[in-house]
């Protein structure tokens, strides 16, 4: 009975700790105090390493929804692969503004075949009735363009050059309003980090 009691006192001891560490609170903090600590404790070993915002918003996202995008002023190095939805006679113009891929016959008819070779989706309002027939694609992706995330655009030009440049920052809050977004990597200041911590 001893050895009994004293095994599950062990357990519940063990249970007590896990407890404790799925508990662990976050450590809460100013921006600029966050952005001492990255370096005070070198957490950017890496020369590619990116720096991350996230945050847990008080909002019930089974009501509303959170997401939209925003220009940071200092745009992130990024190797986007883009492909602008545009009628075919425009492919060379979204070519030379930047597109990796450009035009709406061809990569529709890939796209249904399973290519996924981009990262973002840019289309204007007029082409997306076409757009919408890989709507089940890349919906579940989340690669659709929509007006919400700023990937349906009157102006494909603009928005491909903020694409490629990496200013253009896209947010969502997911799961319980948790909102996870990149600000910087490990070439920028400190003030560069927090100036785009201000969008």
């Amino acid at each position: 009975d001893a050895q009994v009691a004293a095994a599950e006192a062990e357990a519940t001891a063990d249970a007590r700790i896990v407890a404790r560490k799925a508990d662990e609170p976050r450590v809460g903090t100013t921006p600029f105090q966050a952005a001492r600590l990255m370096r005070a404790f070198d957490v950017l070993p890496e020369e590619d390493a990116l720096v991350t915002f996230q945050t847990r918003l008080n909002v019930d996202l089974t009501r509303e929804s959170v997401r939209g995008t925003c220009n940071l002023p200092h745009g992130l190095s990024t190797k986007m692969r883009v492909l602008a939805f545009c009628p075919d006679d425009q492919i060379e113009e979204m070519i030379e503004a930047g597109a990796d891929v450009a035009g709406i016959t061809e990569p529709l008819r890939r796209i249904g075949q399973g290519w996924m070779g981009f990262d973002r989706c840019l289309a204007t309002p007029s082409i997306m009735p076409q757009v919408m027939k890989v709507a089940k694609v890349l919906g579940p992706r989340k690669m659709m363009p929509n007006p919400k995330s700023g990937t349906v655009v009157p102006n494909l030009k603009v928005a491909i050059k903020e694409a490629k440049s990496g200013s253009l920052l896209e947010y969502r809050a997911e799961g319980e309003g948790d909102l996870k977004a990149t600000i910087g990597n490990a070439e920028f200041s400190d003030a560069k980090i927090l100036e785009n911590l201000k969008f």
